[in-house]
């Protein structure tokens, strides 16, 4: 028990251990993207998020819910023919997936750019909506010629800490409920094993009492049978009959005369 115990306990400091780490050390020994200017040689990026804010944010602000659904529907079957228009049907669908908990739009409060490795772009658009922020990520290449090609689109809202400590509060719950109670469920099954097994042996000894009972009744029909009585004749005797009768039959009254070898029964 001490030994588990112990077990117990060096976890426990290594868990703590690592709680303590500096996360913003962690992050920068790993290296975190930085803010760069929009990645044109010759143009400042205004263009490419007014195009953004129209055609992408406010244009899907605009659409209630059952335009919205006609809209992807449409797309998805243009989609099949046409591939570029991917990334605009996952922005569809992901701002449908978010369109009830953000709420309506409000405006754009700040664009910012990070280079996620070479010719790839990450356009963030911290868009402010009713309910809370959101971050629209609209993710690019540009090639030597700076002709942009986009790859994704996505709606992401943005919580606050104390939500963001509750959602993971609330599944660390759930995640470890799940397996305490898979566990607890094992531990009833293998539990049940010995109630399983008393209830075997109960039937296995009630069958062998059953098979006893029988034999007993088959061995006391035997006893209490009738016993068959065989007479046996004496062979001498009728020798004796036989030979004197055919002694009679051949007038010869000396039976000793001849000898009977064997007797055989007439059917």
């Amino acid at each position: 028990m001490k030994k588990y115990l112990s077990y117990c306990l060096v976890m426990l400091i290594c868990v703590l251990s690592l709680t303590g780490c500096d996360a913003k050390k962690t992050i920068k020994n790993i290296g975190q993207p930085k803010e760069i200017d929009f990645p044109a040689k010759d143009s400042s990026g205004e263009q490419f998020e007014n195009e953004i804010s129209q055609y992408i944010i406010q244009e899907f602000a605009s659409y209630g819910d059952d335009d919205l659904k006609a809209r992807i529907k449409a797309v998805e079957k243009q989609a099949e023919t046409d591939k570029s228009l991917k990334p605009y049907l996952d922005g569809l669908k992901s701002y449908e997936g978010s369109k009830e908990e953000i709420g309506k739009y409000k405006e754009i409060k700040k664009v910012t750019y990070t280079e996620e490795r070479k010719n790839l772009y990450l356009a963030t658009f911290r868009t402010k909506y009713k309910n809370r922020d959101c971050n629209v990520k609209v993710q690019f290449s540009m090639d030597e010629d700076d002709e942009l090609d986009i790859k994704s689109i996505t709606f992401d809202p943005v919580y606050s800490f104390n939500e963001t400590i509750t959602k993971a509060g609330m599944n660390t719950l759930l995640g470890m409920g799940t397996v305490f109670s898979v566990l607890i469920l094992i531990a009833l099954i293998i539990s049940c094993f010995k109630i399983i097994n008393i209830i075997e042996s109960a039937a296995k000894e009630k069958e062998a009492k059953k098979v006893a009972a029988n034999n007993e009744k088959e061995i006391e029909k035997i006893d209490s049978a009738p016993a068959v009585v065989e007479t046996q004749t004496d062979d001498n005797e009728l020798i004796a009959v036989i030979a004197a009768a055919i002694a009679a039959s051949e007038g010869n009254a000396d039976p000793g005369s001849f000898v009977v070898r064997s007797i055989r029964k007439i059917r």
